[in-house]
């Protein structure tokens, strides 16, 4: 990361629509910082974004019975 939003979203945009362009199938996306890839989700389509952090967290303190 740059520390330039405006372009490491443009950087990250252009790395998804290459990336998965063939690959929408999936439903979740994890990603490691801020972004707004969600923006790129057309309305037929239902994957969302996760940010890995936050999934880390969420997972390493769950307790289970």
């Amino acid at each position: 990361m740059t520390g330039d939003t405006v372009k490491d979203n443009a950087v990250l945009d252009a790395y998804f629509r290459h990336t998965f362009a063939c690959a929408r199938g999936y439903r979740k996306i994890f990603v490691n910082c801020d972004n707004n890839l969600e923006n790129l989700r057309a309305e037929n389509e239902n994957w969302r974004v996760v940010l890995i952090d936050e999934e880390m967290k969420k997972r390493l303190f769950e307790y289970r019975d």
